[in-house]
């Protein structure tokens, strides 16, 4: 494996758990004592998973210069995954 791949799983992974992460803590923190604030909780999720689909999305694009199959099925996979965890979350919040 070279350098880019290993960067790019690691990459990948990173972006994976820490939002998770965070998205966790601002729910048991904010959302279950305060129903009244969740909709603002969910606009701040939506701009934030933006962002980081946007992040992904610029690190796909610059560090890979050759797009194989392996590497569209990963995309796409990190962005169905996240999506549907994205509406999870707004399903929790609502």
């Amino acid at each position: 494996m070279s350098f880019i791949h290993l960067l790019s799983i690691f990459l990948g992974v990173l972006s994976g758990i820490i939002p998770n992460w965070f998205y966790m803590l601002l729910y048991n923190k904010y959302v279950k004592s305060y129903k009244h604030s969740a909709k603002k909780i969910l606009l701040f999720l939506y701009f934030f998973e933006l962002l980081k689909i946007a992040i992904f999305v610029t690190l796909f694009i610059f560090i890979f210069k050759y797009v194989t199959i392996i590497k569209l099925l990963y995309f796409i996979s990190f962005c169905f995954i996240q999506i549907i965890y994205f509406f999870y979350i707004g399903k929790k919040c609502i």
